[in-house]
């Protein structure tokens, strides 16, 4: 093995160990959207590298967000470095370059296909200059956080929490356990268990992406990506790329070798820089060290980037599939129980929530769902309140800290507590007080504010033996109730709540 073999398979394992500790990083920023993990990192600040999210986030917002210059800066990298994010730091690449096999399926998939990607940035920008960032669900980075959040923090605090309590019987072992336990609460699980809605939907979704690399390797990163479609386009441009010298001796193992099935055996074994994701394996094991990277403008084969044709009909597609989502019946007429975070727009929250989640990562109640029809196709996956999975907690306001654009506005405590969500009603058919006549009042005990938002109103009752009582019957007072749905989450009825939060009609 001559030396530039060597050093190119040391920075083959340096990229190895870099995605490996970037993944961590990047599971560990996840877990830190807590509440009380008392870290000022969170989730938010994964999603500001993400020069997608970025830039569609900026077109539908028309203002330029200060927060997200590091994705301009990675941009800038890819410009100077190429791909480099997709084979380097991906953590949704390096899960699938983990589980993918070690050589390709056989059989080809036509070049039109890699056109896919950005096609679908494409889509995703023309949206945003809509005011629509729906197609964002399709980005990695969100996909990855939003995998994290609903499903494996979730499977990862039931199961600690099962064995903790499994152990806890175990004499010797109930000191140690119960320090383990309370450095675990608040950090990497939560105070109570986790659950969310579209669980399947998002499992499905994640093993899909997962199972396509036995289709061809990097499926996903090679024929979907849109935030590969973009880094792509700006790599094309790039000043350091892959080039073969003159000492190819024909061998074809880098063609075989490719992640991305991007050399060409016809074309020299040259290579698209714009699917190029850096990660040195051609280098590293070519026989002839033919292979190397340089800062000039190498030549390569023609690109196969998205057509004139392909672009004018993405803007047609973008613009008539908002159209008939905004004239569809449910925009027309809101779900009555689609309660957004405080301070939280409509029309602010389909221009500028990106679906990453981290909200729901840092609510501590997880009453914060992800919305699945209740918004509408528009509004797939942003967050709303489900007050009888978990309330509105009155003095917190993390969700807003967290939120990467300000879908959710950051609003101090003081004012938090005076911005209504929704109002609560009561229903007497199910109510406990007003129509079994028992001695019921958690809503009202419940309600968090300084002046009740839930009185009692005092009625004669009598018992089945003739005794007389005085029973108290709640009553919502709307112009005090800010919607927080405390009373909801812990109304004792079954099933559905007795008091529900719906939105305010005249709001």
């Amino acid at each position: 093995m001559t030396k530039r073999n060597r050093t190119a398979q040391r920075w083959r394992g340096a990229r190895r160990i870099t995605q490996a500790v970037a993944l961590v990083a990047a599971i560990l920023l996840v877990v830190l959207t807590a509440r009380d993990a008392g870290s000022p990192l969170s989730a938010s600040h994964l999603m500001r590298l993400d020069p997608l999210a970025a830039l569609a986030a900026m077109l539908s917002s028309r203002s330029w967000l200060v927060r997200f210059v590091p994705a301009i800066v990675l941009l800038a990298a890819t410009l100077l470095l190429g791909r480099f994010w997709c084979g380097w730091l991906c953590p949704l690449g390096t899960l699938i370059d983990w589980i993918s096999p070690q050589r390709d399926s056989e059989g080809a998939i036509g070049d039109r296909w890699r056109r896919l990607p950005q096609v679908l940035l494409a889509l995703t920008l023309f949206a945003a200059l809509w005011g629509n960032l729906t197609l964002l669900i399709l980005d990695p980075l969100t996909i990855f956080v939003r995998s994290v959040i609903t499903l494996l923090l979730p499977v990862v605090h039931w199961v600690l929490q099962g064995l903790l309590s499994a152990l806890y019987g175990v004499a010797f072992l109930e000191g140690p356990l119960y320090a383990l336990d309370s450095a675990l609460h608040g950090t990497l699980l939560s105070y109570k268990q986790p659950a969310f809605q579209g669980l399947v939907l998002l499992s499905a979704a994640l093993a899909g992406i997962l199972a396509l690399n036995w289709i061809k390797r990097r499926f996903w990163c090679r024929y979907l990506c849109p935030l590969g479609g973009l880094l792509g386009l700006v790599a094309r441009l790039g000043w350091r790329r892959r080039a073969v010298s003159d000492a190819c001796v024909s061998c074809g193992r880098c063609a075989r070798d490719c992640r991305m099935g991007t050399i060409e055996n016809a074309d020299g074994y040259r290579s698209d820089p714009a699917e190029c994701i850096l990660c040195l394996d051609c280098s590293a094991d070519c026989p002839a060290e033919a292979i190397h990277y340089r800062g000039e403008r190498a030549e390569s084969r023609p690109a196969s980037g998205i057509t004139r044709r392909q672009a004018l009909q993405a803007l047609g597609l973008s613009l008539g599939g908002l159209a008939l989502m905004r004239v569809s019946a449910r925009a027309q007429r809101p779900e009555r129980y689609q309660l957004r975070p405080p301070g939280a727009s409509e029309s602010e929250m389909l221009s500028q929530c990106v679906r990453c989640g981290a909200c729901l990562r840092a609510c501590p109640t997880h009453g914060l769902q992800p919305a699945l029809y209740e918004a509408g196709i528009e509004g797939f996956w942003t967050p709303i309140l489900v007050p009888r999975l978990g309330n509105c907690e009155y003095n917190c306001t993390t969700c807003s800290q967290v939120c990467p654009t300000g879908a959710i506005p950051m609003l101090d405590l003081a004012t938090k507590r005076l911005t209504p969500i929704g109002k609560a009603s009561i229903d007497p058919e199910r109510c406990l007080a007003w129509s079994e006549q028992a001695p019921c009042i958690v809503c009202e005990e419940m309600c968090p504010l300084p002046e009740k938002a839930i009185t009692l109103i005092e009625s004669e009752a009598s018992w089945p033996d003739g005794t007389p009582y005085i029973l108290h019957l709640p009553v919502v007072q709307e112009d005090l109730c800010i919607g927080c749905g405390l009373c909801e989450h812990k109304c004792p009825v079954n099933g559905e709540a007795a008091i529900r939060v719906s939105i305010d009609p005249l709001g």
